[in-house]
């Protein structure tokens, strides 16, 4: 993996609550995302490691609770329509 795209899921406040990541390898652009638990603070170190972890074992399943899942959906989409343009898929 040389270059992976990172993109911050944001709350209302502007404050990162959880990260998207894209990256190509071996031909595939993979996804992965991390959200905070609300009693932790927030690290973002930690937070690309679980998201690059999830990416490289091919775990995308989004979480059932609503507000959250709209906001990570939405940056997955966003990050699929850059990582697309940036990986030249």
């Amino acid at each position: 993996m040389n270059t992976m795209l990172i993109n911050y899921i944001r709350n209302a406040d502007r404050k990162p609550h959880g990260v998207v990541v894209a990256f190509k390898q071996d031909g595939k652009i993979h996804y992965g995302y991390s959200l905070h638990n609300p009693i932790d603070k927030w690290d973002r170190e930690l937070g690309i490691k679980i998201a690059v972890a999830r990416a490289n074992a091919n775990e995308f399943q989004l979480p059932k609770v609503d507000d959250r899942h709209k906001s990570v959906s939405e940056a997955i989409e966003h990050m699929k329509t850059r990582a697309n343009k940036y990986f030249k898929q």
